[in-house]
């Protein structure tokens, strides 16, 4: 799976496919994976649609939604309509984060 998503741009790092099989171990709902390609930079780039809950090792919010498009983390945290979800985007992060 982590590889279908990859080759479409080759020429990606081993911490980049090392983040995306973290991702996709650990679920990738919504199908949030922890890169996104960039046309313009030609470069694989940290998946901006999902903001994480640092608080939480694998919960974050899908900013394509209507619901939470414009809004902070704190303002996300504090909204209870703003529903998070569990993702490994966010468990990815988190081990990113504590290496």
């Amino acid at each position: 799976m982590v590889d279908r998503h990859l080759d479409k741009h080759p020429g990606y790092s081993q911490d980049v496919y090392d983040n995306e099989t973290l991702a996709a171990y650990n679920g990738i709902p919504q199908k949030q994976w922890y890169h996104n390609w960039d046309d313009q930079t030609k470069k694989w780039v940290v998946n901006e649609n999902v903001i994480c809950d640092p608080n939480q090792s694998n919960m974050g919010w899908n900013m394509t939604k209507e619901e939470n498009k414009d809004k902070t983390l704190k303002e996300l945290i504090g909204d209870k309509k703003a529903k998070p979800f569990h993702t490994g985007r966010c468990y990815a992060e988190h081990i990113v984060n504590t290496q």
